[in-house]
């Protein structure tokens, strides 16, 4: 309902307007009498009293009010109908989240094969099943370390399966039936906040699988002689295609409702929150561009250990872990529990990162299409504490593993040892971090712009 005064939107059950305060029924208070009569009344039908009030004014709001709501009406349907695509979208498509792995042997050919999300929930422990079986027979038995190296990828697997499906399908189902009902006229919320979200899930979880299955590998004679020589991941077509689909239709959503704020953006205040919140999606896009790479990288400058190595820490465990079965002084390394351990920590950290990068990117979105939202910085410093433990304990975890090459592995015959043959790169979770600082720095100066506006408002 708005407002014949000033034109604001206001919720269907209003009396008054949440703007100037004026009845919504179009009705005013006599000034002389305190009968209620109609607005555009020059002459008091009550009392015979000239009222104060300018009627052209209200002539002139009627007027605006005709034809301003008949083009906000516009733009609320199309931000609904786009919210209701974005969540179907999500809703479809999450079933159907997978990755493609491709690796080139040594000895020429490439072999394809694919995981998605259910995958987690039964195949990937049969196959852990049959691998241990296949190691018992070529090497009479396994270590606990082994064992454990293939679970802690499945169980984290399971994990994201299970929350990814929980979310969207949760999600995605609340955002269609609000986007219905606004459609039908029953209600002014579009969906457009759940159906973002909902594509937010939708996207979290499909970096998430990629992050977990993502390697690149080329000739590393470390890890594997005569092994893969190429060992890469994509994402499968149903994936970028509910990823486009619903990012398409989540940006149109969005953007109808921002241009339905009208001249409520030309203001300082309003601007200025439309950019800080912009740059904050901005960084947002970019770290979870940076989580689905590969933790760091190993490379060997004069190609005496092959030429390179991209690496997250979950795959580590699985290196260092056939390490084991195929070379027996391995497994009397003693930093092997440290090495598992400072893994796990980094990959939960990796996760973390991404779950608030998409909690942040939702909360700037919301940002820009209401501007009464209120902003805390709980989401962007945890962000900030994550990326710092996930650069922490990737650079222990590649350390620990270096150290326990060292170890093993004898020295050149011009006295070079391993860790000086080897470079290592940590580019992303360095990035990673220095993002998400930078986030948080936005994120409080757009919190000190919203601040500000509140504290004008109640002046």
């Amino acid at each position: 309902m708005n407002c014949i005064f000033c034109g604001t939107e206001n919720v269907d059950d209003a009396v008054y307007c949440k703007k100037c305060g004026k009845r919504l029924d179009g009705t005013v208070v006599c000034e002389n009498c305190g009968q209620t009569v109609s607005a555009d009344s020059i002459f008091c039908p009550y009392c015979g009293v000239k009222r104060e009030a300018d009627v052209s004014q209200v002539e002139e709001s009627a007027v605006t009010e005709d034809k301003q709501p008949a083009a906000k009406k516009t733009l609320k349907i199309i931000s609904s109908a786009s919210a209701l695509v974005a969540a179907l979208s999500a809703l479809i498509f999450v079933f159907f989240i997978g990755v493609t792995t491709v690796e080139m042997s040594a000895k020429g050919g490439t072999v394809e094969s694919s995981i998605n999300l259910f995958y987690y929930f039964g195949n990937a422990y049969k196959d852990i099943d049959k691998i241990l079986l296949n190691v018992i027979d070529f090497n009479n038995g396994y270590s606990a370390f082994f064992e454990s190296s293939l679970h802690v990828p499945a169980v984290f697997g399971t994990v994201i399966a299970a929350l990814t499906l929980l979310s969207v399908v949760c999600v995605s189902v609340a955002a269609i039936v609000r986007s219905v009902r606004c459609l039908a006229g029953k209600t002014d919320n579009t969906g457009a906040g759940l159906a973002v979200f909902a594509f937010l899930c939708y996207i979290a979880g499909t970096v998430a699988l990629f992050a977990l299955n993502n390697n690149y590998i080329k000739s590393f004679n470390v890890f594997a002689e005569g092994g893969a020589e190429v060992y890469s991941v994509k994402l499968n077509a149903a994936s970028v295609a509910g990823i486009t689909l619903g990012g398409l239709f989540s940006v149109a959503s969005v953007g109808t409702l921002i241009a339905n704020r009208g001249k409520e953006l030309i203001k300082t205040d309003s601007l200025v929150k439309l950019i800080l919140s912009a740059v904050i999606a901005v960084f947002a896009i970019v770290i979870l561009a940076l989580c689905i790479k590969p933790s760091f990288d190993l490379s060997s400058p004069d190609m005496r250990l092959g030429e390179k190595a991209e690496i997250n820490v979950i795959y580590l465990l699985q290196i260092f872990a056939y390490a084991c079965i195929f070379d027996e002084s391995y497994s009397h390394i003693d930093n092997a529990d440290q090495i598992m351990a400072y893994c796990i920590i980094a990959f939960i950290a990796l996760i973390a990162i991404i779950i608030f990068v998409a909690l942040a990117l939702n909360g700037a979105v919301a940002s820009t299409t209401n501007k009464n939202k209120k902003q805390n910085l709980f989401i962007p410093v945890v962000l900030m504490l994550s990326a710092v433990l996930y650069l922490v304990f990737t650079i222990c975890a590649a350390k620990e593993f270096i150290n326990a090459l060292e170890t093993l592995s004898e020295s050149a015959e011009d006295g070079t040892s391993v860790s000086e043959m080897l470079h290592v790169s940590y580019a992303v979770p360095i990035a990673v971090m220095v993002l998400s600082v930078v986030t948080l720095a936005v994120s409080i100066a757009r919190k000190c712009v919203i601040s500000k506006y509140f504290k004008t408002e109640a002046e």
